[in-house]
């Protein structure tokens, strides 16, 4: 992943002709470059939080995703090792776009026998979701923030 003062400026780019560049895009951008400080950190955020076992995790932010016969899918933030790999789906001020899940579990079936894959949904307000055919997970902003808060106090007492 590139310096995170890049991808904030790309997306910028991006969104030019747009009123605005959407807030989770800059959230997305801002908290994986967090995760990519430390390794530990990633590994434990997917341990612990995704509720995904393994370590040396890598991550990429903004992927897209061809599909046959279907609007193309831009993911907030993939991550994987050599035999995972989860897309994380980011949302702060807005909802699901159409059948936006439903297309990740396909680009994701597509790449099972490859990998493990896992599929989960980060929203700010409470926004159930029922996907079969995937692992699936939801987890809020909070979650992440009780995460990062935790995080920080084992690190100032060298717990972490």
């Amino acid at each position: 992943m590139e310096n995170v003062y890049l991808n904030l400026l790309n997306l910028y780019s991006r969104h030019s002709t747009a009123f605005k560049t959407p807030l989770e895009d800059f959230t997305t951008e801002i908290f994986a470059s967090i995760l990519l400080k430390d390794d530990q950190l990633l590994n434990s955020f997917m341990n612990d939080v995704l509720k995904i076992d393994g370590e040396q995790f890598k991550i990429k932010t903004q992927q897209q995703y061809e599909l046959e016969d279907e609007q193309d899918c831009i993911i907030d933030i993939v991550i994987y090792n050599e035999s995972t790999i989860c897309f994380l789906e980011n949302k702060v001020n807005s909802r699901e776009g159409y059948r936006q899940l439903e297309r990740y579990k396909s680009v994701l079936n597509s790449l099972e026998g490859q990998r493990k894959v896992f599929l989960r949904y980060c929203t700010k307000y409470y926004d159930l979701k029922e996907i079969s055919g995937v692992d699936f997970c939801q987890i809020r902003w909070r979650d992440v923030y009780l995460f990062l808060k935790i995080t920080m106090i084992m690190l100032l007492f060298g717990i972490f």
